[in-house]
């Protein structure tokens, strides 16, 4: 007991209640790791499946489709109301950079043994279609590296074994369904996935070349993801990382109808130099299956009751009763028919140069406009629906924090960068702030 005395009077001494200014400073000075919100943290090279704490999955890198069939349009549904179970998450992901480097690369290589002026001419078309991915004379018309990745995760709810069995059987079901539609996949291991990553948190405008970073299998991925040097500044409505301006948005409202092939007039008009992507941009639609026994029976009961009253007296003078049914309607037959209840997002984000954000938005809105959906930007949760757009990111957790826009206690609204508090106290720090890339590992 004497020892304890002795231990309580000395942390009297030399302990400091913080005044609420100094708490308040403090908290500003915190740094946040942008690695501790990633995903990722095991791959296992066997099976092919990346692993957490929370859930299981897997990436696979697509051939984006040129032309489908309605057959087409069948075969892959299945993914949703066969393959998938519930309570598992999937996200199709659209990605065209500038990273067009490697693609010229192959191309000057296969020429190697040609005689040398035809070298000399591949060296030269090289550099010039390099100059075409930057800002070149045929602006808006620049050269983009379109790739599209599909990612499956499902929850760790029972055992680990049990999970990786059952994503492991999803896995070879969806490869075998691509195939059967002449979708050719591959299987993205650590090393993809990490410089996939790196593209989109550490990259600039100056090069064109894909990352060449490996994976490290000692470490975990989330800390192999984001460079020591990467800061990213979170305003209320874009991100910045250094030259390079990040804005998320979301779509509010889509068309009464709309068709896989229709998709290829979302990503730019060959004839119109106004519905042009000036800039690199990503496209993410993430699809969530929820439990099928809890809302199933809430549609039979809403239906009902919606019929009940529309056949009443006052149904004439309730808004839009008719359109309501109608929609409860359709969602009974196509759930008699073996659909199923989803959530879903649709999300854009485009990565533009410095002070260039405001042509590539308005180029988004009247290209999503023209085909009748309605794009709205991310106000407030830019850094969150950024991470939310990643591959294995899409799942209950995040559909259930981007229900709330602007939280005022939200980790991604509050995260901090010390050294760069001076700046941040000038430009107001309630509303720019920013994080920090990931902890250095001790040697």
């Amino acid at each position: 007991m004497m020892l304890e005395d002795i231990g309580k009077k000395i942390d009297s001494i030399f302990s400091k209640v913080l005044t609420p200014k100094e708490r308040s400073l403090s908290e500003i000075e915190k740094v946040y790791h942008l690695s501790d919100f990633l995903p990722y943290k095991w791959y296992d090279d066997e099976t092919g499946l990346f692993i957490s704490e929370k859930q299981v999955g897997f990436v696979l890198d697509i051939m984006p489709l040129v032309g489908n069939s309605e057959n087409m349009q069948k075969e892959l549904s299945n993914i949703f109301t066969q393959i998938l179970p519930e309570e598992s998450s999937i996200q199709t992901i659209l990605y065209a950079d500038k990273n067009i480097g490697g693609i010229l690369d192959e191309y000057i290589h296969t020429r190697d043994n040609s005689i040398p002026v035809m070298q000399t001419l591949a060296r030269r078309r090289a550099q010039h279609l390099s100059q075409l991915a930057m800002k070149s004379h045929l602006y808006p018309y620049v050269l983009r590296n379109f790739r599209c990745y599909m990612s499956v995760c499902i929850n760790l709810k029972s055992s680990v074994k049990l999970t990786i069995k059952k994503v492991k059987a999803i896995k070879s079901q969806i490869i075998a369904t691509l195939n059967v539609v002449g979708v050719g996949c591959s299987v993205v291991n650590a090393t993809h996935l990490l410089r996939f990553l790196d593209g989109i948190f550490n990259a600039d405008f100056s090069n064109t070349k894909i990352s060449d970073k490996r994976w490290n299998k000692f470490d975990p991925i989330n800390d192999q993801v984001i460079n020591f040097d990467t800061g990213i500044v979170v305003e209320d409505d874009l991100l910045r990382r250094g030259e390079t301006e990040i804005k998320t948005f979301t779509v509010s409202r889509y068309p009464s109808e709309w068709t896989l092939f229709q998709m290829a007039d979302l990503i730019g008009d060959l004839f119109r130099e106004s519905r042009q992507f000036p800039c690199p941009f990503l496209m993410h639609y993430g699809v969530y299956i929820q439990k099928q026994s809890n809302d199933v029976p809430k549609i039979a009961a809403k239906a009902g009751l919606v019929k009940s009253q529309l056949r009443s007296p006052v149904g004439k003078y309730i808004p839009d009763i008719e359109r309501e049914y109608a929609e409860l309607d359709f969602a009974q037959n196509c759930l008699r028919k073996g659909e199923r209840l989803v959530k879903t997002q649709f999300s854009v984000v485009l990565f533009s140069r410095q002070n260039e954000m405001s042509g590539a938005e308005q180029t988004l809105r009247t290209l999503f406009s023209s085909m009748l959906f309605k794009v709205e930007s991310n106000s407030g949760t830019q850094l969150h629906s950024l991470l939310t757009v990643l591959p294995l990111s899409w799942n209950k957790d995040t559909i259930d924090v981007l229900r709330v826009k602007k939280a005022k206690n939200n980790d991604f609204n509050r995260v901090r960068q010390s050294c760069s508090y001076t700046r941040r106290m000038e430009r107001n720090p309630d509303t720019c702030n920013a994080v920090w890339g990931k902890k250095r590992s001790a040697d």
